[in-house]
């Protein structure tokens, strides 16, 4: 997620959009696959590989204008079927501020306490009124602090 919120919204005085980059890089040494990135008129999509010792601002796309994580997700779904990958894991990092479709199985969300905190004081939510986390689904939330 690389939505306008992602820049104003900070976690311990770091913006939450350099945060969430610079978990990048470690997951990217340890694990094979696809870094995408998604605002509200853009789409990111590139081996993993790429970003193991990346700067941060090569990360992030510029923000704004919400995000389309449909288009993601699809795209994500496609290049998998592309390559006869049946089954992967799909990592959202977000601070929940915007609209998701229907989640993938295997997916884990990253996010602040104030996204928790707007999935918990809102019943409409989108990934609320799917019944997100979904464990049958392999569905995963997870707060960084």
């Amino acid at each position: 997620d690389t939505s306008g919120s992602m820049f104003y919204y900070s976690v311990n005085g770091i913006p939450l959009i350099q945060l969430v980059a610079s978990y990048v890089p470690p997951i990217a040494k340890q694990y094979n696959g696809y870094w995408v990135q998604v605002d509200g008129s853009h789409i990111v999509f590139g081996p993993l590989k790429k970003f193991k010792k990346a700067n941060i601002d090569s990360l992030v796309l510029s923000g704004g204008g919400g995000a389309n994580f449909m288009t993601a997700f699809n795209e994500i779904d496609e290049y998998c079927k592309s390559k006869g990958i049946k089954k992967y894991s799909t990592i959202l990092m977000s601070d929940m501020d915007e609209h998701y479709p229907v989640l993938p199985d295997n997916t884990i969300v990253v996010t602040t306490p104030e996204g928790i905190q707007t999935l918990k004081k809102n019943s409409g939510h989108t990934l609320v009124t799917q019944g997100f986390p979904n464990k049958s689904k392999n569905q995963h939330l997870i707060e960084i602090q």
